[in-house]
């Protein structure tokens, strides 16, 4: 199928909406046309079934250059002058059967260097990663290559850890964790308030450590 959309969280973005210049991540079409193609050859699609590249939409904003027609996406991040997107999910849709999401290690192999993807910072054990500071330069310029002037710093807003080979699930839920900067705040001016979690149970921490070995 020709059929080919941009959306974002709520939904696919209509025609003629703007969405922080995502107009201009239409240069990509056709490299998701190639994607879905290749995935066709090497049979993980079908004929009819929907491929969904996730990603983050960025930029429009870098150290006081803005490209016309791009807005600032993450507010005082420098990360792209202009509207830019980098891929870190691919889900399968089939005509007859439930979705699921491409391992990592598919992921990387489907898209073959044809959009740009999140930056890997680092591979581990689920202890080793958690270790990880989540404060450092961003990686994101560089990918574009793009130069941070001297004496500014690109800061990032943390990274994400999941499974490497397969998806891991407790109760339900996909188990993928987001380590986030404190530097950054997507709802700034709110203050958080401490929680207290029920301790798991056996059968829980079992689970708990049969999966947590796999990230």
């Amino acid at each position: 199928s020709n059929d080919l959309w941009i959306g974002k969280r709520s939904g696919v973005i209509g025609d003629g909406y703007d969405f922080f210049g995502s107009y201009k991540l239409e240069k990509y079409h056709p490299d998701v046309k190639t994607i879905y193609r290749n995935l066709l050859d090497s049979g993980i699609l079908e004929n009819g079934d929907t491929m969904v590249i996730y990603g983050e939409i960025f930029g429009g904003q870098f150290f006081g250059t803005q490209d016309p027609g791009s807005k600032s996406v993450q507010g005082g991040m420098n990360y792209h002058p202009s509207t830019e997107f980098a891929a870190y999910d691919i889900m399968v849709y089939p005509l007859d059967g439930v979705g699921y999401c491409l391992s990592y290690l598919e992921f990387i192999e489907a898209v073959d260097s044809k959009l740009p993807v999140c930056p890997e910072v680092g591979r581990g054990s689920l202890q080793d990663l958690l270790k990880l500071d989540n404060n450092f330069p961003s990686h994101i310029p560089g990918m574009f290559g793009l130069t941070v002037p001297e004496g500014k710093h690109a800061q990032t807003e943390g990274f994400v850890i999941r499974p490497l080979d397969g998806e891991k699930y407790l109760r339900g839920d996909r188990c993928i964790i987001k380590s986030k900067n404190s530097v950054f705040n997507e709802r700034g001016g709110k203050v958080g308030k401490a929680i207290t979690l029920n301790p798991m149970t056996e059968a829980e921490q079992e689970l708990y450590s049969q999966f947590s070995v796999y990230f």
